[in-house]
């Protein structure tokens, strides 16, 4: 059984608005791109694809292959798992949430899925960005050893 941390939804939204974020953009591949966001035990990462868009009305952010994780989290250096608000208070109800709103809970107790990367990603981008423009690669550091 492995321990992991749960937050709502919700809790993940206002974590995302209240919270400064140090925020560094590095290259991984030629068009495979990521952000990585901390804040104290906080780390939050997120990768993109650059490429260029046919139509300069789409908005909407190309999608990864399968074998590539769009969202990730951690607090404390565990992992992260972000569930629906409903569902949170149900699975920690006999549990009281630190501070920031985590529930360290081991994950075979924890009976439904993450929200969807895609949405965690947006809801990163709209956010948590402090005014920075986290698809623009033209401040990008070269990844080490990724």
């Amino acid at each position: 059984m492995s321990k992991i941390f749960c937050i709502s939804y919700s809790d993940y939204g206002y974590l995302l608005t209240q919270t400064e974020f140090l925020i560094k953009t590095v290259q991984l591949t030629d068009i495979l791109f990521e952000n990585i966001l901390i804040s104290g035990e906080i780390e939050i990462r997120r990768r993109f694809v650059n490429v260029p868009r046919l139509f300069d009305d789409d908005h909407s952010e190309p999608l990864l292959t399968d074998d590539t994780e769009r969202f990730s989290m951690k607090y404390m250096g565990i992992k992260v798992k972000v569930i629906d608000s409903y569902k949170f208070t149900e699975i920690a109800k006999n549990i009281k949430p630190d501070p920031l709103g985590f529930v360290k809970m081991d994950e075979d107790e924890i009976p439904c899925e993450s929200v969807d990367q895609e949405n965690l990603a947006e809801d990163l981008v709209l956010l948590a960005s402090n005014g920075i423009e986290l698809n623009d690669i033209s401040l990008v550091q070269r990844a080490q050893g990724v």
